[in-house]
């Protein structure tokens, strides 16, 4: 569950939006990528994978402009294939159909996750083709999270999706390990798209930074979710590498990226209507709001260290961003650190998992403004429950509390499996906060779903 929203200050923008003939190529080999992992897959007998049918409902009314549900079907393949002892086909594909329009700012609601062709060469494993690099730390927030590319399509989730590029493992004795990876042109996050319910949608939020305020426009607020800009060749040539260390109940990993920052910053171009100029200016923003994506490139280092004692996991892990560049729109450095434990009790012979963690972070800019990061990570308190009440049934509860601007997130979801294919989901998602907070945005957008997911 990834939350972290940074916004840029908002700031007059006339220029012409960008010419979309690159980005639109670029979608194009990657639907065509795509498409071809779906019939590659296809093509093998023992296919499998789950389809996902799910029902979302709002519990509170929305702005004419956002539906109140969503029917969605999501598909998602997995096809292994073993050649000979040196080869190895990974085909993960996944794809999503929506009821909303526009729900993301991609035409293809999907992603390769990790589709790859893998050559063994002794002890060295080649990679080629979409991979995810998820390199492991703490749960809930990770700092050792650095090298993979996020769908904020639904930020309460933050889905990690695949980039495409050459990765390089190995496997140096039974202790020690590394891996490396290349991305000559990585994959640009997935953004909310223009009839998203994520986007600030209540005339009654203020904007403000400095002695300037923007009020969302009177009406239903309407958002053009347009083409990325690029500072710094964010999307060329990004690489990164983990060096891990196991010793008999512990583990210890650094690792560093250079590359796109995992969180673009979000300039809006300014129409509006100057309501006042003394002794602050505000103006009242007119539809639709035009959101210019700003992908810039960072260089972060990440170290974490795990420790099971008996029925006891203990995790620490940390990560320090700098972005690259002196453009005054990007964030400059980020520290964050992450640490925190996971106990395992047995109940009525049933084992239940406790987790705790607190997220420290600090930043280079430290304006409590709503159009600063309202990171609700700085200074927060995870908790977890995982009970599963027997074979077939599993109840989760898991919560962020931000320490410092008093808002708070609950998800609440049980599991129920049917049989060997049909399993039935339910969730409850819950947000408290106020209007200046990144998590006080979204009170409305506390929800209902139900889903049924069938595995073949």
């Amino acid at each position: 569950m990834n939350l972290r929203e940074r916004n840029a200050e908002f700031s007059s923008a006339n220029d012409a939006r960008k010419n979309k003939s690159g980005q639109t190529s670029r979608k194009l080999l990657y639907a065509s990528f795509f498409l071809s992992s779906f019939c590659l897959s296809a093509a093998h007998a023992e296919l499998s994978g789950r389809v996902r049918l799910e029902d979302q409902q709002y519990l509170h009314s929305q702005v004419s402009t956002v539906q109140s549900n969503e029917l969605s079907a999501t598909v998602e393949v997995e096809e292994h294939q073993q050649w000979k002892e040196d080869w190895k086909l990974r085909v993960e594909p996944r794809l999503r159909l929506s009821s909303t329009p526009k729900a993301v700012d991609v035409p293809i609601d999907g992603d390769l996750r990790d589709t790859y062709i893998e050559k063994k060469l002794d002890s060295v494993h080649v990679q080629v083709g979409s991979f995810i690099k998820a390199w492991e730390g703490t749960d809930g927030v990770n700092p050792m999270d650095i090298a993979t590319m996020r769908d904020y399509r639904d930020p309460l989730s933050g889905a990690n999706i695949g980039s495409f590029g050459i990765a390089v493992r190995q496997n140096i004795s039974e202790k020690w390990n590394w891996e490396a990876m290349y991305v000559p042109w990585q994959q640009a996050p997935h953004l909310p798209g223009d009839a998203s319910a994520w986007w600030p949608r209540h005339a009654t939020v203020p904007l403000q930074s400095g002695n300037m305020q923007l009020r969302t426009p009177a009406t239903a607020p309407e958002y053009d979710v347009s083409s990325s800009r690029t500072l710094n060749d964010a999307l060329k040539n990004n690489f990164g590498a983990r060096v891990q260390y196991h010793r008999s109940s512990e583990d210890y990993s650094v690792a560093f990226f250079d590359g796109a920052a995992q969180i673009p910053v979000l300039e809006p171009e300014i129409n509006g209507i100057l309501v006042q100029t003394l002794p602050s200016i505000i103006v009242q923003m007119t539809n639709p709001i035009v959101i210019h994506p700003i992908e810039y490139r960072r260089q972060t280092v990440a170290a974490a260290v795990t420790s099971t004692q008996e029925s006891w996991i203990f995790r620490v892990a940390g990560r320090y961003d700098q972005s690259a560049g002196h453009d005054i729109r990007l964030p400059g450095w980020t520290n964050q650190i992450v640490g925190g434990a996971e106990k395992t009790i047995n109940i009525y012979e049933k084992n239940i998992v406790f987790s705790l963690e607190y997220a420290y972070q600090t930043r280079r800019f430290q304006d409590d403004s709503i159009l600063q990061s309202t990171d609700p990570f700085q200074n927060a308190l995870l908790y977890g429950v995982r009970l599963p009440y027997n074979d077939d049934l599993l109840l989760m509860l898991i919560g962020v509390v931000d320490m410092s601007k008093s808002s708070n997130y609950e998800k609440l979801s049980v599991q129920r499996r049917l049989n060997g294919h049909w399993t039935l989901e339910g969730s409850l998602d819950l947000i408290q906060g106020s209007g200046q907070t990144l998590l006080g945005l979204w009170t409305d957008n506390n929800r209902l779903t139900v889903a049924g997911i069938y595995q073949f």
